[in-house]
């Protein structure tokens, strides 16, 4: 009964006093709160810690912000947990519906000490198609193969199709991806151009083309470009390709075909660079 009693006059100096102070007679502000003056007591508040898997995902409307600390990352990244990828402080984001990690809104899904990186690679040479007539008013499309994703850990969240032409990106990010090609053969002087596409219904936030001439190029009149794609996944997902459009020319097919791997040619190679925005 005594302990029923004490809480009930805690409840009504709460009621009577909207400040409320701890170590703090005083409290200036609706919550004060002042360090002990024991040596032997830690400083500090100490909040809820728990794995993200025992996280609500269906919090009511006036919980929003929230604050918890998270010991594990989510086992399945979808839904209110798609960005709960670390540990740290995490709040609840009722106009999202998500948890966000505390000081960044926008979770890097494949960062590791700093770093933040993915390279998409390709196995063998591609030989790229030419309209059948060589007529330069003609092109046809390659849509390059990738094979591999390499990079940190979560860089596994990427995804190459069936296809093998298609790459998928997680919803709820930013990415830069860059190009880096090379033309490993051809019997006359030449050059390519390549370009990303999306392949859904969002398009490109920045696109640049790229432009690779061959080794044995004639004319001294360019170099290399790296196609550049910038994509926002914050509200779906994204698919894109690469293009190496192919035009007709008056003197016939060069034959051009594109660099696989490192491990194939350590000097000519063919692989994109992920990077998290």
């Amino acid at each position: 009964m005594k302990n029923v009693f004490i809480a009930f006059l805690l409840l009504c100096c709460c009621n009577l006093n909207a400040q409320i102070g701890i170590n703090e007679r005083e409290p200036k502000v609706s919550l004060h709160i002042n360090k002990q003056t024991s040596d032997d007591q830690a400083v500090g508040v100490l909040f809820p810690r728990l794995p993200a898997d025992q996280l609500s995902t269906r919090l009511a409307g006036e919980l929003d912000g929230v604050l918890v600390y998270v010991t594990e990352p989510a086992s399945n990244l979808t839904g209110a947990l798609r960005e709960v990828v670390q540990r740290g402080y995490y709040y609840y984001d009722a106009n999202s519906n998500i948890w966000s990690l505390l000081g960044r809104r926008n979770t890097n899904i494949i960062e590791e000490d700093g770093l933040i990186y993915a390279k998409i690679s390709r196995n063998g040479r591609y030989a790229l198609k030419y309209p059948s007539n060589n007529n330069n008013t003609n092109f046809v499309d390659n849509f390059l193969t990738w094979h591999a994703i390499q990079g940190t850990p979560k860089s596994n969240l990427i995804s190459i199709d069936a296809d093998q032409t298609t790459i998928r990106f997680p919803k709820g990010h930013l990415f830069k991806i860059t190009a880096m090609i090379s033309i490993v053969s051809a019997n006359k002087p030449g050059y390519v151009v390549t370009r990303f596409e999306s392949q859904s219904s969002k398009p490109l936030e920045v696109s640049s083309w790229g432009y690779l001439e061959t080794n044995n190029e004639a004319y001294q009149d360019g170099g290399v470009a790296h196609a550049t794609t910038v994509i926002d996944t914050h509200s779906q997902e994204m698919a894109i390709r690469l293009n190496a459009p192919v035009y007709g020319h008056r003197s016939g097919n060069r034959f051009l075909e594109i660099a696989g791997n490192e491990n194939e040619d350590p000097y000519y190679y063919t692989h994109l660079i992920i990077e998290e925005l």
